[in-house]
C-alpha cells in the first residue's frame, strides 16, 4: 500500500541467454546421442565411483549385454576375474588423480563367457569447482587384431624355423636396378655349402659367389630375372678349403613390403653332375633314370604279374623290389579294391587305351591303407599282340587326405558364412524396426530425414548381405541343361509391363542359378528403365553361336556405361545384379553384352557358344 492505494510490484529478468544455453544443451545432447548410437566404438559414461550411467548400443555387439544391462554396473564388474583386482586398483588410482585414460588394454568377460580384449580411452568429467563427476570415453574391441598380431608373430617364427632348418641352402637378398643386392638372410645349410660364415657373407651379393671367368654371365642372368622373375643356373664354386663344387641355384623375385626381394635356393649338385656325366656314357643310363624316379616304375605281364618294379617301392610301400617281382598286382591291392582294380585292368587291356589313369586302394607292408595313382600304357610284341603293361605309380594318400580336409574346411566356412549372414540379417531387421519406431516418434523434420537416409542405407546393407548367400552358391553345383523358356520370370513381371518370350525349344548348359540371370535382368529393366511398358526375349543364330536377346523400351543405357554396368558395386542400388549375371554365365563360357540404343531401351545379348546350347529337333 502506498498512500492508501494497493500496488503490484513486478521484477523482470532477462533469461534470453539462459534459454539459449538450455536449448543449445538440449541440441548438444541430442547430437551426442546420435553420434554415440551410430558409432562403431562403444561409447560410455561412468560416475566418480566407476558405475556406468550411459552405454551406447554397440556394447551388445562387443560384450553381449544390452545397454540396460550395463547401466548401473561397475566397470570392474566385467574385468577378467584373474586380474580383476589388479586392474581395478590401477584404474581407481587414475580416477583419484583425475587423469585422462589413453590406450588402456583390459580383458573383459563377454556375456557368454569368452574373453574380449578392449582398448579404452576416456577423459574426466569435472564440476565447476574441480570435483570429479565421472569419466566419459570409448572402447574398441581389439580381440581380433591382437589375435592376428599373435598369428603374424607365430607365422614369422615358423618362417624363421623353416629357413634355419631347411635341408636346402636358402639365401635372401634385395634386388636393385643394378642387380642382386647384399644378403639379408642366409641359413645354416647355405653357409655349410658355401664354406663361409654369416659374417663372411655379409656385404657380398649372389654374383660375388661366381668365379671371375664366369662373371660375364651376370648381365644375362639379371636380364632373365627382370623378365621372368625366376631363373635357374649352375655355377662352378671353389670354397676356401676343399675341392671345387657345382652349385645349382634357383632364384625367384617376390615383392616384400613393396620391394623386390630375391629368394635363392642353393644345392650342392657336384655329385649329381658327376653321376649324370657318367650316365651319359653308360649303357645303363635309362635304368638309372628309372631307379632315381620318385615314383614307382613297373612292368607286368598280361596275367598281371610283375616283371619289374623300381626300388622306389621300398620308400612308398615298404617292399623290396625282389619281394614283388613275380607276384600279381592284386597282391598289393587292398581287399575292398581288388574287384575294381581287376575290372579297370581288363577294361584297359580290351580298349587299347593309351596312358590310362586309375586310382586304387592299396596296403603298405606295415598294414596301413594307401591310395595309389597308376598311369599305364599297353606293351605289345612285334606282331602287335598284348605283351603286358608298363607304367608309373605314385602315392597320393596325403593328397587325397588334404583334399578331404579342404572339403571339410569349405563346408565349415560355408556353415560359418550362413550362420553369420543369418545373425547379421536378424540384427539388420532389428535395426530397421528401431529406426521405423524412432522415425514415427520423431517430430524434427531434419532428424527424420537423417533417419530415413539411415534406413535406406541399412536396407542397402541387407541387400548386400543377402547377395553373399547367392554368390556363395555360385558354382557350388554341377552345371546342368535348363529349358530357357522355363526359367523366364513371368510371375514377377509387374502388371504394367507386357512380357513376351519367344525362345521355345532352347536348352542351355549353365549354372543352377541361371534363373537369377533373368530375374536380375527384369529387376534392372523395372528399376532403371523408368517408363518400361514392354519386355521381349528372342533368339537368333550368329554362325555357330546362339544369341539370346533381352530388350525393353525404357530409357536405355548410356554408351559410356555399357561395360561399367557389369562391374561389382556399379549402379544406383546394390550394384550386384548385373555383376552376378556375368559371373553366373561365365561359369560355363557364356558371355553377355549391352547393345541397346540410349533413349530407345536396354538390349542385352547373351552369347552362348557352340556345345553349350541345344535346339529342339536338332542333335
Amino acid at each position: 500500500m502506498m498512500d492508501g492505494q494497493p500496488y503490484v510490484l513486478t521484477t523482470v529478468d532477462d533469461v534470453t541467454d539462459r534459454m539459449r544455453a538450455k536449448k543449445a544443451l538440449i541440441e548438444s545432447n541430442r547430437r551426442f546421442a546420435q553420434v554415440a548410437e551410430s558409432a562403431g566404438e562403444w561409447i560410455w559414461e561412468v560416475d566418480a565411483d566407476g558405475r556406468y550411467s550411459y552405454s551406447s548400443p554397440v556394447v551388445e555387439e562387443i560384450l553381449g549385454y544390452t545397454p540396460e544391462e550395463i547401466v548401473g554396473t561397475y566397470f570392474y564388474d566385467h574385468f577378467e576375474p584373474g586380474i580383476k583386482a589388479e586392474l581395478t586398483k590401477s584404474v581407481l588410482a587414475v580416477f583419484k588423480e583425475k587423469k585422462e585414460v589413453r590406450h588402456f588394454f583390459n580383458p573383459n568377460l563377454h556375456k557368454d563367457g569368452h574373453i574380449v580384449m578392449l582398448e579404452s580411452s576416456g577423459s574426466p568429467v569435472l564440476a565447476d569447482d574441480g570435483t570429479l563427476l565421472g569419466y566419459r570415453g570409448a572402447d574398441l574391441d581389439m580381440t581380433d587384431r591382437i589375435r592376428m598380431e599373435k598369428a603374424l608373430e607365430e607365422s614369422r617364427e615358423r618362417y624363421r624355423l623353416m629357413l634355419m632348418n631347411a635341408k636346402d641352402g636358402i639365401m635372401v637378398n634385395e634386388f636393385t636396378k643394378k642387380g642382386p643386392g647384399k644378403f639379408i638372410e642366409v641359413n645354416d645349410t647355405a653357409c655349410r655349402i658355401l664354406g663361409m660364415t654369416r659374417d663372411e657373407l655379409e656385404g657380398l651379393t649372389l654374383v660375388d659367389l661366381d668365379r671371375e671367368e664366369t662373371h660375364q654371365r651376370a648381365p644375362g642372368f639379371v636380364a632373365e630375372l627382370e623378365k621372368n622373375r625366376h631363373a635357374v643356373f649352375q655355377i662352378p664354386y671353389r670354397p676356401k678349403t676343399g675341392t671345387e663344387k657345382i652349385l645349382d641355384i634357383s632364384v625367384s623375385i617376390l615383392e616384400i613390403d613393396g620391394r623386390p626381394t630375391m629368394f635363392s635356393i642353393v644345392r650342392d649338385i657336384t655329385g649329381q653332375v658327376t653321376t649324370e656325366r657318367a650316365l651319359r656314357t653308360s649303357e645303363e643310363r635309362f635304368r638309372a633314370l628309372v631307379e632315381t624316379s620318385p615314383d614307382m616304375i613297373w612292368e607286368i605281364d598280361p596275367e598281371g604279374k610283375f616283371r619289374y618294379i623300381s626300388p622306389q617301392i621300398k620308400n612308398i610301400m615298404g617292399y623290396l623290389p625282389e619281394e614283388v617281382v613275380g607276384k600279381k598286382t592284386m597282391d598289393l591291392v587292398a581287399e575292398e579294391g581288388k574287384a575294381f582294380a581287376s575290372r579297370e585292368l581288363h577294361k584297359h587291356a580290351v580298349s587299347g587305351q593309351v596312358n590310362s589313369l586309375i586310382e586304387v586302394p592299396a596296403r603298405h607292408r606295415n598294414g596301413h591303407d594307401m591310395v595309389i595313382e597308376i598311369r599305364s600304357s599297353r606293351v605289345t610284341d612285334s606282331s602287335g599282340n598284348l605283351a603286358g603293361f608298363r607304367g608309373v605309380a605314385r602315392d597320393i594318400t596325403d593328397q587325397r587326405k588334404a583334399e578331404e580336409a579342404l572339403k571339410r574346411a569349405n563346408r565349415q566356412l560355408t556353415l560359418l558364412g550362413s550362420s553369420t549372414r543369418h545373425d547379421s540379417l536378424n540384427k539388420i531387421t532389428g535395426i530397421l524396426g528401431y529406426l521405423r519406431i524412432v522415425s514415427m516418434k520423431c517430430t524434427d523434420p531434419e532428424a527424420k530425414d537423417f533417419l530415413l537416409k539411415t534406413e535406406a542405407s541399412v536396407v542397402s546393407l541387407r541387400s548386400l548381405v543377402e547377395f553373399t548367400r547367392i554368390y556363395q552358391d555360385l558354382g557350388s553345383q554341377e552345371p546342368l541343361w535348363r529349358d530357357l523358356d522355363a526359367v523366364m520370370p513371368r510371375l514377377q513381371v509387374p502388371k504394367t509391363i507386357a512380357f513376351f518370350s519367344d525362345v521355345p525349344g532352347i536348352s542351355v548348359y549353365a549354372d543352377a542359378l541361371l534363373e537369377k540371370v533373368f530375374t536380375n535382368l527384369l529387376d534392372n529393366s523395372v528399376r532403371h528403365g523408368e517408363h518400361v511398358t514392354g519386355i521381349r526375349i528372342s533368339s537368333r543364330m550368329d554362325g555357330t553361336t546362339l544369341v539370346v536377346v533381352w530388350e525393353d523400351n525404357g530409357i536405355g543405357i548410356a554408351a559410356s556405361d555399357k561395360e561399367k554396368i557389369f562391374g561389382r558395386g556399379y549402379g544406383k542400388n546394390t550394384g550386384m545384379g548385373l555383376f552376378l549375371i556375368r559371373e553366373i554365365l561365365t561359369l560355363t563360357g557364356i558371355s553377355i553384352r549391352e547393345t541397346g540404343v540410349p533413349g530407345s531401351g536396354a538390349r542385352f545379348e547373351i552369347v552362348v557358344p557352340e556345345g553349350k546350347y541345344r535346339l529342339a529337333g536338332r542333335t
